[in-house]
């Protein structure tokens, strides 16, 4: 990913209701390092990691949020692609932690997923 790629990114997630995942990132609209990809999913590393190993899950449909009744249908798909991924860094011996926000703690509302592992590189500014 570029500078001007991440900027564009920091940009628009501040704007709080706008979907970066259906906008820009899944149309490929703007460049992130994509580490799995299927018919339903992808996964990137994350472009301001807070950790090591920091990746987004997500899928390609809209999906709000894990109350959406469309993550029925995704669900299982998200969770393969999350095992595949832990499984590139020794998580048995550092650790993985995987988180998905809902409602107003969401900066984006397209459902993703936050998959940590390793060492802590920075504080996230938004707690």
């Amino acid at each position: 990913m570029n500078n001007a790629d991440n900027s564009i990114i920091k940009n628009y997630i501040h704007d709080v209701g706008q979907d970066i995942y259906c906008d820009l990132i899944i149309p490929k609209k703007i460049l992130v390092e994509m580490i799995y990809e299927s018919e339903t999913v992808i996964a990137f590393i994350h472009t301001n990691p807070l950790y090591q190993y920091h990746f987004i899950v997500t899928p390609k449909i809209h999906v709000e949020d894990i109350m959406d009744k469309i993550f029925d249908g995704v669900r299982d798909e998200i969770f393969s692609a999350i095992q595949k991924i832990i499984t590139r860094f020794d998580y048995q011996n550092i650790g993985a932690k995987i988180e998905t926000n809902v409602g107003s703690f969401q900066k984006s509302k397209h459902l993703h997923f936050h998959v940590f592992g390793g060492k802590k590189l920075k504080i996230d500014p938004n707690i």
